[in-house]
């Protein structure tokens, strides 16, 4: 019977090293680059917030929208229910592309009903392409989101906080309360 010499097992150790080094070198220079910052007691920024960054950094530069499209897009194929859906609806309608624009705010909207901005864009496009029903419908389910949410946050007193009020549920009814206003300004 034959042995297995180190050397042979060696060389197939780092053919496999080799292999998953290249099959996941953009997860191994995070990791690289975030070593440092773990070992600092911080947390590094994750792969689809920096490419979210770099993206709204090349669009402040005034960089091409290809570029900031592609980064969103990628960013995208990490976590699809990121803000990167938003940026990516400015880029298409920044370039004209409205029909995919409001694809994107109103997939967002499925993703985060509480999103003011995304309602109030995506009934500006509606106007503009001339679809007041569609516009319509897009408040009415805002209004109804923000109605149903203003009475859950109300905020109500509690005995066991020092002033009566939890800062937080009277910070989201506020928020809740500005939504319907101007929800109903854009009517």
């Amino acid at each position: 019977m034959r042995r297995i010499r180190l050397w042979h097992l060696n060389v197939a150790l780092y053919a496999a090293l080799a292999i998953l080094g290249f099959a996941y070198r953009a997860e191994l220079l995070w990791a690289a680059r975030a070593l440092p910052i773990y070992i600092g007691g911080g947390f590094p920024t994750l792969r689809e917030e920096a490419l979210l960054g770099a993206a709204l950094q090349n669009i402040q530069r005034g960089g091409e929208t290809a570029r900031s499209r592609a980064l969103l897009e990628r960013s995208l194929d990490i976590d699809p229910n990121s803000k990167a859906v938003v940026l990516l609806a400015e880029t298409y309608l920044q370039e004209g592309n409205r029909a995919r624009a409001l694809e994107l705010f109103e997939r967002y909207l499925e993703i985060d009903p509480s999103f003011l901005f995304g309602y109030l864009r995506a009934a500006e496009i509606y106007r503009h392409e001339g679809r007041e029903e569609d516009r319509a419908r897009l408040l009415a389910g805002g209004l109804a989101y923000f109605s149903r949410s203003v009475e859950q946050y109300r905020p109500r007193r509690d005995p066991s906080v020092e002033d009566g009020y939890n800062q937080k549920a009277e910070d989201i009814y506020a928020y809740y309360q500005e939504a319907l206003r101007r929800l109903r300004e854009s009517q």
